[in-house]
């Protein structure tokens, strides 16, 4: 468990369709790529929950920042987490 004072962002990955009826991509409920940029370092330990509602599996990653993959899920019959 992490320190008392941590802090945790949850980062949710859906699919939505758009006004034009094209799949849309979305993060915590906007979408991409008009989605408020994330930032971390209100804490010295911080855990990110990136969790994927969507039908595939999608890449995510950091910039500028040091981490640590504590758990993954590897199931193939989603939604990933």
């Amino acid at each position: 468990s992490l320190p008392e004072g941590a802090v945790t962002h949850v980062i949710e990955m859906t699919e939505t369709v758009t006004r034009g009826g094209r799949m849309g991509f979305a993060l915590n409920g906007g979408l991409w790529p008009d989605v408020p940029v994330e930032s971390g370092r209100s804490s010295p330990n911080e855990t990110w929950e990136v969790v994927n509602r969507t039908h595939m599996i999608h890449p995510f990653h950091l910039h500028g920042a040091r981490f640590q993959v504590t758990s993954q899920s590897d199931t193939l019959d989603g939604p990933f987490e």
